[in-house]
């Protein structure tokens, strides 16, 4: 498989699509754990708030890029993330479209303005990943027409931007709006003007809460 994290989910993925795959259902001693994900989602939603996460990054989507075959076996788009959990669409108020400030990939696949080995570990911006604890490749910056096609298939109202430290030291743990370097000011700016969708939350280092929200110019 390309690029697999040996993980199985691929090869899960295929088996249900095949319907061949046992499911929790199956299991009797999973009967107190199992119940109907769809009717109880939308039953919170009308209530009061819910919050789905989708994985990964749009761009590593199944269906939607260009690189296939360095591709994840899903989708993943704030639609596909609302499919996930039968979430009906009616009831979202909020996309959040998460940003990296400098993206990453692990694996193969193409990655442009991409930094190498030595000058991620010279500017101490090297990141591994969860499940592999493979080395990131790392990019110098951000791809605005990449960034745009992901604002196309997501739809965001609101941008969390992450990794501003690596974007600026400057930055590191900083909480408060006041914070904000220059540099990373003007990467907000244009963020905005290429999503049409603000800017409400940093992250600016590997805490919880190392986050500024500026939403309300509070510390998260």
């Amino acid at each position: 498989m390309v690029g697999s994290t040996c993980t199985g989910n691929g090869a899960a993925r295929a088996d249900f699509i095949l319907r061949r795959a046992r499911q929790a259902r199956d299991h009797p001693d999973l009967a107190p754990y199992v119940t109907d994900v769809a009717k109880a989602v939308n039953a919170a939603a009308r209530d009061g708030d819910v919050l789905v996460e989708g994985t990964q990054g749009t761009l590593l989507s199944l269906a939607f890029s260009s690189e296939y075959p360095y591709t994840t076996s899903d989708n993943c788009t704030a639609a596909a993330a609302m499919d996930d959990v039968g979430l009906n669409w009616q009831l979202v108020s909020d996309v959040v479209m998460v940003v990296k400030a400098l993206p990453t990939r692990a694996g193969e696949g193409p990655l442009p303005f991409e930094l190498c080995e030595q000058e991620i570990l010279r500017r101490g911006v090297a990141e591994y990943g969860v499940v592999t604890g493979r080395p990131r490749r790392k990019a110098a910056r951000l791809d605005w027409s990449l960034l745009e096609y992901a604002t196309m298939l997501n739809g965001p109202t609101k941008i969390a931007l992450t990794f501003c430290d690596h974007a600026d030291p400057h930055m590191r743990a900083a909480r408060s709006a006041a914070d904000v370097t220059a540099p990373v000011r003007a990467l907000i700016d244009r963020v905005e003007d290429v999503t049409g969708a603000p800017v409400t939350l940093l992250d600016t280092g590997p805490r919880l809460s190392d986050m500024i929200d500026l939403a309300s110019g509070d510390v998260a």
